[in-house]
């Protein structure tokens, strides 16, 4: 008899809805993580946490380089959860080790930036073995998205395009056609969005097709953990607007933006 996968019929009946017309409307977003974590079961928690692993390195950098940044609440452990792995390490969760030794063997002395790109770089390529099948489409769609975008930087400043990694991602268009096509390939305004000086309403529109196709998506997955998983992701895209409204949000977000703008002119 085939194993029944969990289903999570009453976990996401009992979630608030959530769109992108009311993205700036408060909502308790750490807590509604820590809720759904809470009620996974063990594979489900997995997947769930790797999902969130990005804050999670944001916070190992924050650690070391202590003026740099804030704390990111969405991360699957606190801060003090973090400081203790380096005396107690048989307590790291082992999907997290790979992550926590790169960061641990890396020279002090190197700068944020290289750091980061190792942690962002080992984070891309563990997403790529993942058996989750919509997690690791997911990644190679969102990697492949980036790709685009960086492209369209390069074009603007006539520099060529980034082959190698496009020619990396090439199983994506397999896995992940509907995601690719649908917003990058064969949506008409991706590239008049793009182009936006106004760095704000380019980020948001673009976000906002990320939000409504995953809305597309979640409805067809029948409560399994995928259906979570869409939920998260447009849970943190929800996180990165809330954010905006704070007084110093805007400043923030730009100054993001320009950093990342420059890492792609970097890389060509």
């Amino acid at each position: 008899m085939p194993l029944i996968k969990p289903k999570y019929i009453y976990l996401l009946s009992s979630l608030p809805s959530i769109s992108w017309a009311e993205r700036k409307v408060h909502l308790d977003i750490q807590g509604l993580c820590e809720e759904i974590r809470e009620h996974l079961a063990p594979q489900d928690k997995v997947w769930w946490e790797f999902l969130f692993f990005p804050y999670d390195l944001d916070n190992l950098l924050h650690i070391r380089y202590a003026t740099s940044g804030s704390w990111k609440p969405l991360a699957n452990f606190d801060r003090e959860t973090l400081e203790t792995f380096a005396s107690e390490p048989e307590n790291i969760v082992p999907h997290f080790q790979v992550f926590w030794d790169l960061w641990k063997e890396t020279d002090k002395t190197l700068a944020k930036a290289q750091l980061e790109q190792k942690l962002y770089e080992l984070y891309y390529r563990q997403a790529q073995k993942l058996p989750q099948g919509f997690l690791r489409t997911w990644f190679l769609f969102y990697a492949t998205y980036k790709t685009q975008l960086s492209d369209w930087a390069r074009e603007d400043m006539e520099k060529p395009a980034a082959t190698v990694l496009t020619e990396d991602l090439n199983p994506f268009r397999e896995e992940g056609a509907y995601f690719y096509h649908s917003l990058v390939e064969d949506h008409p305004d991706l590239r008049k969005i793009w182009e936006n000086p106004d760095i704000r309403q380019r980020e948001e529109a673009m976000d906002h097709l990320l939000f409504e196709r995953l809305e597309e998506l979640r409805f067809s997955r029948h409560f399994g953990i995928e259906s979570l998983l869409i939920y998260g992701i447009q849970l943190q895209l929800r996180h990165r607007w809330e954010e905006m409204e704070a007084s110093d949000g805007v400043a923030q977000f730009e100054q993001a933006i320009r950093h990342m703008e420059n890492q792609w002119m970097q890389n060509a």
